[in-house]
């Protein structure tokens, strides 16, 4: 069994997709229709606005509404620091802040969590929502006690999930991950250990547990499929 289990956040552990990838950007984008329709489209294109951190999808609908500022072709530290990108991702950043009344935990994700800290699994959350937002958040849920670690952004995932392994030593073969996007089972790969998927209306995928990349229906499943 592994000894450490990373877990993805939204659309993982909590039911959020729909606020986030939804209603929450057309609050960003309260009053400018162009830009509200352009992020709707962009979600629309095969889930396309998924695979974008929030900078750069504040990046991509301003250029589909036509904004030619050559500064939005910055990359990293450059475009986290643009302006007309930080005044939509603060504004997204108080949205999940407050809108907590739009998302909660799945059903089962609390007795999931007591079940794996019960057969001594180390917990961990590695998620591209901003660190300090999932910590507020599982205050609220009172989900903060099941982790030993809590890791957004600014770092990447793989950069947050070094900082576990500094602290733990341990080899890639002793951590799971669990999620629910390809960042994730892209983080799987990169580390080279196993990955359970949740299967959802997002990512598409199909229960299916007979592989070293499994795929479950609900998050109760997790600590049978760790035993097998």
């Amino acid at each position: 069994m592994p000894r450490a289990i990373i877990f993805d956040w939204d659309g993982t552990l909590i039911d959020s997709n729909d606020f986030k990838w939804g209603l929450s950007w057309q609050m960003v984008f309260e009053g400018e229709p162009e830009k509200q329709a352009a992020i709707k489209k962009i979600f629309a294109d095969d889930e396309l606005g998924r695979r974008y951190n929030r900078w750069e999808l504040v990046r991509e609908t301003l250029i589909r509404v036509g904004d030619k500022d050559d500064s939005l072709l910055a990359v990293g530290e450059n475009l986290r620091s643009n302006p007309s990108i930080t005044r939509y991702t603060e504004k997204f950043s108080e949205i999940l802040e407050t809108g907590l009344e739009y998302m909660q935990p799945f059903p089962n994700t609390k007795q999931t969590l007591a079940q794996l800290k019960k057969d001594n699994h180390l917990l961990y959350v590695i998620s591209n929502t901003l660190t300090r937002n999932i910590i507020h958040a599982a205050k609220t849920f009172g989900l903060t006690d099941f982790f030993d670690g809590i890791y957004g952004l600014p770092e990447n995932k793989y950069e947050n999930y070094q900082k576990i392994l500094q602290q733990l030593t341990d080899s890639p073969a002793e951590f799971l991950v669990v999620g629910d996007g390809e960042a994730d089972k892209d983080l799987a790969k990169k580390i080279g250990c196993r990955f359970i998927g949740i299967a959802n209306q997002y990512n598409r995928w199909r229960p299916d547990i007979n592989n070293r990349e499994c795929y479950v229906s609900d998050i109760k499943e997790v600590p049978v499929v760790c035993k097998l």
